[in-house]
């Protein structure tokens, strides 16, 4: 029978030097991670809503002949030919829309947007685009690319204490 070694014995006969391994403080983990707390790409645009694709595309005819045209126009046609009341109101006016998140004004997760969009230069019109969430059809306008930006320290704080306190990734 061999008697086992427990963990003082072993760290004397193979010499092992046990280090204190400190955490490092919110401000340093954040400095050392930056780039994991950023905002995630998105764009600018407007659109127009129809829930039949065949009435939306004989709307917008002259829009899909060209593939340009400007921003008034596109306000204009929204105004008359989006059955979204709240963007109707606005000429067709989404905002600032966030990879990876719901649009607003009942809209819906519309993936497919983001790279279409991702394609296409300022000031040019998607191809007709069905909502994953709410079955309905879109057009969008983008106005422009909004890049990803830095997310502060005091916005991130407690992701990075709670980050700290559950693992030992350093």
């Amino acid at each position: 029978f061999r008697s086992r070694e427990t963990g003082p014995a072993l760290l004397k006969k193979y010499n092992i030097q046990e280090t204190e391994i400190q955490m490092p403080s919110v401000e340093a983990y954040y400095e050392k991670h930056k780039d994991w707390y950023t905002t995630p790409n998105g764009f600018v645009v407007y659109h127009i809503e129809s829930a039949d694709s065949a009435a939306l595309a004989k709307r917008l005819k002259k829009v899909f002949k060209d593939k340009k045209v400007d921003l008034p126009m596109f306000m204009k046609m929204a105004s008359k030919y989006s059955e979204n009341k709240e963007t109707k109101k606005a000429k067709g006016f989404v905002g600032k829309v966030i990879l990876g998140h719901a649009l607003p004004y009942g809209i819906g997760f519309v993936s497919n947007m983001f790279i279409e969009l991702d394609s296409l230069a300022d000031s040019t019109v998607s191809s007709i685009i069905r909502s994953e969430s709410t079955g309905r059809y879109h057009v969008f306008y983008r106005v422009s690319a909004v890049a990803s930006e830095q997310k502060p320290l005091d916005r991130v704080r407690k992701s990075i204490e709670k980050e700290l306190a559950t693992t030992a990734n350093y």
